[in-house]
C-alpha cells in the first residue's frame, strides 16, 4: 500500500520554540507511522533539525518575514510553494503558523479540490489580530506601516483563512480566538494540544531540589512579563530566593539593567543559551517555574516543567490555565503583578509536607499531553478530511 504523504508548511527553523517543535515532533511521530512527511520552510538551522531524518525538508531560501524583501519576493514564495505541492501530489497539505497559514490558504484557493488543506492555529496572527501586540509596536517606520495597514491585513487574512478543509487550535482559548477572528463554524475547529517528549523531560533523583529557586523559561519579549517575574522579587526581600532566566530576545538588556535597579544582580542569573540538558536539569532543580505570560495560547513550559516533577506558577487565562491546576500542579495568579506574584512564591515556599505529593501530580498530569497523543488528534481528522475532499 502507498504510503499516505503529509507536506507541512512552516517559516523557519532557526529559533526554538512551541509551534516548530509542534511539527517536528508530530512530523516525527507520523514518519513513525507509516507516513512519508515533508515540511518546506524558508530556512533551518541544523541545530533544530538534524534529529529529525525520518523527515524530508525543503527550504525555499530568502530573507524571513520580518525583512520588507521577504513582502516584495511572497508572490515568488507562493509560486515555489504551489509548484512543489504539485510535484509532490500530498494527501494533506497541513500549514503551521503566519505566514506560512497563507501559503496553503493561496494553495487551496488556486488548486481548490485537489489539495486538502488543514491549518494549525497556534492563535490568529498576533501584529493583525491582537490590540496588545499592536499597540506594543514601536514608532517606527515599520511600526507606523504595520498600524496603517492593520485594517487592510485583517480583511485578507480573514478572507483567505477561508480557503481550508480543518482547523487545528493547539487549546480551547486558542479556538476561541480562531472563532472570534474568522468566524469558523465550531464543528470545523478542532483541539490538538501540544506534548512532552517523556524521553527528555522528566524527574531524576540526581537533581536535587534547590529550596528558594525558581525558574523562567521565555523568549525575552515584554509579552513575557519577566519584568514583573523581577518586581515580584525586590518585593519579597530580605528572603533569599534566586531566579534563573533561560531565554533571550530583545528585552535581554533591559532586563538585566532592570535587575541591577532592584539590585537583585546577585539573585537573578541570565542564560542566554544553554544545552538541552542543562535546561532540564534547571527545570529539575527549581522549587518551580514562573511562567507570567497573559493569555498565552498555549505555553509548552509549564507542561515540560511538570513533566520534570515541578510545579507551575502560571496566569490564570489562555493555556496554562488548561494545563496547570491551581492548588495541586502549581499556582494560577489573577493577573500579572508583582504582588500577584510575590503571593504566588509565597504559596509554593510555604508547601513543605504537601510537596512532594504535589510533585507527583505534576508528573501525573504532565502524561495527559504527550506528542503520540497530539497526532492521534491529527490522524482522526486527515483521514475525514482526505476522504471529503476526494
Amino acid at each position: 500500500m502507498k504510503k499516505k504523504r503529509i507536506l507541512y508548511l512552516h517559516p523557519h527553523f532557526t529559533l526554538p520554540g512551541g509551534a516548530g517543535r509542534h511539527a517536528l515532533e508530530t512530523g516525527k511521530e507520523l514518519a513513525l507511522r507509516g507516513w512519508d512527511v515533508h515540511i518546506v520552510s524558508i530556512r533551518n538551522s541544523d541545530s533544530l533539525t538534524s534529529d529529525y531524518k525520518t523527515i524530508t525538508f525543503h527550504q525555499l531560501g530568502g530573507p524571513l518575514s520580518s525583512s520588507l524583501l521577504f513582502w516584495i519576493r511572497l508572490p515568488l514564495i507562493m509560486w515555489k510553494v504551489r509548484r512543489l505541492i504539485k510535484a509532490l501530489s500530498p494527501d494533506i497539505v497541513f500549514s503551521q503558523v503566519f505566514p506560512a497559514n497563507w501559503w496553503g490558504f493561496v494553495a487551496k484557493a488556486s488548486v481548490g479540490e485537489a489539495v486538502t488543506h488543514v491549518w494549525m492555529c497556534q492563535e490568529p496572527s498576533a501584529f493583525i489580530h491582537s490590540k496588545k501586540w499592536i499597540q506594543a509596536l514601536p514608532y517606527s517606520a515599520a511600526g507606523i506601516g504595520a498600524r496603517l495597514l492593520n485594517p487592510l491585513l485583517k480583511i485578507i487574512d480573514r478572507k483567505l483563512a477561508t480557503h481550508v478543509d480543518a482547523v487545528f487550535a493547539n487549546s480551547h482559548f486558542s479556538k476561541q480566538l480562531a472563532l472570534d477572528a474568522y468566524g469558523y463554524p465550531e464543528s470545523l475547529v478542532g483541539i490538538c494540544y501540544p506534548g512532552v517528549d517523556s524521553t527528555r523531560f522528566f524527574p531524576s533523583t540526581a537533581v536535587s531540589k534547590k529550596e528558594l529557586q525558581f525558574v523562567t523559561c521565555a523568549r525575552l519579549t515584554k509579552f513575557k512579563n519577566v519584568d514583573k517575574i523581577l518586581a515580584a522579587l525586590h518585593e519579597l526581600k530580605p528572603l533569599p530566593i534566586t531566579l534563573v532566566v533561560i531565554g533571550d530576545g530583545e528585552e535581554y538588556h533591559a532586563l538585566v539593567e532592570l535587575s541591577k535597579r532592584l539590585s537583585l544582580e546577585h539573585s537573578v542569573a541570565f542564560r542566554r543559551s544553554v544545552s538541552d540538558s542543562e535546561m532540564v536539569d534547571a527545570l529539575r532543580e527549581s522549587r518551580a517555574l514562573i511562567h507570567a505570560a497573559e493569555e498565552e495560547p498555549f505555553g509548552l513550559a509549564p507542561v515540560e516543567a511538570m513533566a520534570c516533577g515541578t510545579p507551575v506558577i502560571a496566569i490564570k487565562g489562555g493555556g496554562p490555565a488548561e494545563t496547570v491546576i491551581h492548588g495541586e500542579t502549581g499556582y494560577l495568579c489573577n493577573a500579572a503583578t508583582p504582588t500577584e506574584l510575590s503571593s504566588a512564591i509565597r504559596w509554593i515556599i510555604s508547601q513543605k509536607q504537601s510537596y512532594e505529593a504535589a510533585q507527583a501530580r505534576c508528573t501525573t498530569r504532565a502524561r495527559l499531553f504527550s506528542w503520540q497523543a497530539a497526532t492521534d488528534s491529527l490522524e482522526a481528522v486527515f483521514g475525514t478530511s482526505s476522504d471529503q475532499s476526494r
